[in-house]
């Protein structure tokens, strides 16, 4: 133990978990992003495929809303680490050991962001 650390080093970190309404709304953001992006696929995808994909079982069509959805999250973690919610409402995705996440875990958080170990925080 250094000169500097006490029992209460760990928690005087500046770092303190998002409040849960702040998470929400950073997360109703998000959705209304991604459905707008549906629709932009809906709009912008040539209508046999469109059609092809409305004919197919309900599998396909929960596949691809799926992928649109993962896509935005993940696309958005790798080039910013925040998702367009996080950034209007300043939170930040961190690890349990309050570092930023690494590629794995932007991974992970871009398909179930609720895993133990990564945690929305206030941020800047």
């Amino acid at each position: 133990m250094e000169n500097n650390d006490t029992i209460f080093s760990d928690i005087e970190r500046a770092e303190t978990e998002a409040p849960f309404f702040k998470r929400f709304f950073a997360n109703l953001i998000d959705w209304i992003i991604e459905f707008g992006l549906l629709f932009i696929f809906y709009i912008f995808t040539p209508r046999s495929i469109v059609l092809a994909i409305m004919d197919a079982d309900s599998f396909l069509r929960f596949i691809v809303i799926f992928l649109v959805f993962i896509t935005y999250r993940f696309v958005c973690l790798l080039l910013f680490h925040k998702t367009i919610g996080m950034m209007l409402l300043r939170i930040k995705f961190l690890n349990s050991n309050l570092q930023p996440l690494s590629a794995l875990q932007k991974i992970t958080a871009a398909i179930a962001p609720k895993v133990s170990d990564i945690r929305m925080y206030n941020g800047q």
